[in-house]
């Protein structure tokens, strides 16, 4: 418990930093994230999950501004390859930031794009059903009986009675 608070102050300190304008590398640095800013990401994301949605809303709003700002600063350069770069990937994350990005839509297909391939579960079942009944024609049942000195006696009592009915139709 006490090392989740700590984990929890120390993801809050990180939002803080990262507010105040910290990149996730300087904060990993200040903080001591042994997993670099990857690790403060992590934590900044679970930090954020525990605050109450309207300071979730306060950051994602002084974000959106700090993206605004980086797209008015480049966008005049647009046409030179570093600032198109910049604009590219401020722009994605503008996007998935505010949720902008249409659902992706797939389409999940079998091998070379044919449809998948099912296997009728009857014969799965029939199948199973015939395997458990040669299991059980060459199965041998333990009976454990009281000996007649209190302890227990295990008989061997040879291979189980055959089964001679089995459902042909799919359970459902």
């Amino acid at each position: 418990m006490a090392q989740q608070l700590e984990t929890l102050q120390r993801g809050m300190q990180a939002v803080e930093l990262h507010i105040s304008g910290l990149t996730y590398r300087q904060i990993a640095d200040k903080l001591g994230f042994s997993s670099g800013a990857s690790g403060v990401q992590k934590a900044i994301d679970r930090a954020l999950r525990a605050i109450p949605a309207p300071a979730v809303e306060q950051m994602r709003a002084i974000d959106g501004e700090r993206l605004e700002g980086i797209i008015d600063a480049h966008w005049p350069m647009r046409h030179k390859s570093e600032s198109a770069k910049i604009l590219i990937q401020a722009l994605e994350r503008h996007a998935r930031l505010f949720g902008l990005d249409a659902p992706v839509k797939a389409e999940i297909t079998g091998q070379n794009g044919g449809p998948i391939e099912t296997r009728d579960a009857s014969i799965a079942y029939e199948t199973i059903l015939e395997r458990l009944a040669r299991l059980a024609d060459a199965a041998t049942v333990p009976v454990i009986d009281a000996a007649p000195d209190g302890g227990n006696a295990i008989a061997e009592l040879g291979p189980a009675p055959p089964v001679t009915e089995y459902p042909k139709s799919n359970p459902q």
